[in-house]
């Protein structure tokens, strides 16, 4: 019998210092997907499915930088690819990256997928308060606060400064 491939999902939580406090990076979707549960309307943190083009994940993840965040590849610090495997839909791993903006926040940005917009830089309860997220954005966000989160971008902004 035949094994199934699983698609990879790669996820990008971005932060930026803004106001006093981390703010992450969010899109909203533009076109429902039911087989993965996405409704248009929904905000989330950008998410790619990897693609045989990218050839790793690093490479999906620098696609997800071109296209949904923008060509600002030079101003996004990455700092870690987690691990840990979330299946949230069945036959897709997600996999999510994290790291600090270390441009101008208030620029616009202009996603070159036309499946999003660019919705803002939201605080963490903001952005979980909202009702209409995508079923990923939860157990990663609570992921990443379980294991030091924003602690550990402290410690990383002090690199960059």
């Amino acid at each position: 019998m035949k094994e199934e491939k699983s698609i990879v999902g790669i996820g990008l939580l971005l932060f930026a210092w803004i106001k006093g406090g981390w703010r992450i990076f969010t899109i909203k979707e533009l076109k429902s997907k039911p087989m993965i549960r996405k409704e248009s309307g929904m905000i989330s943190f950008p998410l790619e499915t990897q693609e045989e083009k990218d050839g790793s994940m690093e490479g999906t993840l620098s696609r997800l930088i071109d296209e949904e965040v923008g060509n600002i590849s030079e101003q996004v610090y990455i700092y870690e690819m987690v691990s840990k495997k979330f299946l949230i839909h069945k036959g897709i791993e997600i996999f999510y990256f994290y790291g600090i903006f270390g441009g101008d926040y208030r620029q616009n940005f202009s996603p070159k997928d036309d499946d999003i917009v660019y919705a803002g830089w939201w605080t963490l309860e903001e952005l979980l308060a909202f009702t209409k997220i995508r079923v990923e954005v939860l157990p990663i966000l609570q992921h990443f606060m379980k294991n030091g989160g924003l602690n550990n971008l402290l410690i990383k902004q002090e690199k960059i400064n």
